[in-house]
């Protein structure tokens, strides 16, 4: 969440990382595997899920930010397609 791309692709939404390691919480609510790899979300402020998920790198364990700032790319169209008066906000 350093890179300033990310930063400004985000302020719409909330790219929500889910450890299914550490946050037992967060894994159940979304209805993930305890214990799998990371899993990224983009939800709006009222958590709805605003792109697909997406697993972590398997080979690496890591979500990249081309990754996540595809997801924040598709969050934004969906959001345009479901809001049209939003539309022009941005």
């Amino acid at each position: 969440m350093r890179d300033p791309r990310v930063k400004k692709a985000a302020a719409d939404f909330v790219p929500l990382f889910v450890d299914t390691l550490q946050d037992l919480t967060l894994t159940r609510r979304f209805g993930e595997q305890v214990g799998s790899y990371p899993v990224l979300r983009v939800i709006d402020l009222a958590g709805k899920d605003r792109a697909p998920r997406i697993n972590g790198n398997l080979s690496a364990g890591r979500i990249s930010v081309a990754q996540i700032l595809a997801q924040l790319s598709l969050a934004r169209q969906e959001q345009r397609k479901s809001s049209p008066e939003r539309s022009g906000l941005r």
